[in-house]
């Protein structure tokens, strides 16, 4: 994980985070989020008057399928990138609870 200087989070570990083309979390994903989400939303917490928005982004590869390696479409992509962000979000609201 990364700390950018307009304090994005960035995961940058790929093979940890989702398999290609697939939006569920995987388990070492999963765990990464526990531990980390709820430390985060205290940080945030602590400074809410300043804070105005958490973004959470699910950004994809430009390969849809190692096997074939065919580049995905604009759409399939979009798609995709919403629903892993969907997943982050679902899996870590009940973790900051």
């Amino acid at each position: 994980m990364e700390l950018l200087d307009d304090n994005t989070v960035r995961f940058k570990a790929p093979d940890v985070l989702f398999e290609t083309g697939e939006d569920g979390l995987k388990a070492a994903y999963e765990a990464m989020l526990q531990d980390f989400f709820p430390r985060y939303v205290a940080i945030l917490y602590a400074h809410r008057q300043v804070v105005k928005t958490i973004r959470i982004e699910g950004h994809t590869s430009s390969k849809w399928d190692n096997a074939t390696n065919q580049p995905e479409s604009f759409e399939k992509n979009f798609r995709l990138s919403q629903d892993r962000a969907r997943e982050i979000l679902t899996y870590s609201y009940p973790v900051i609870k």
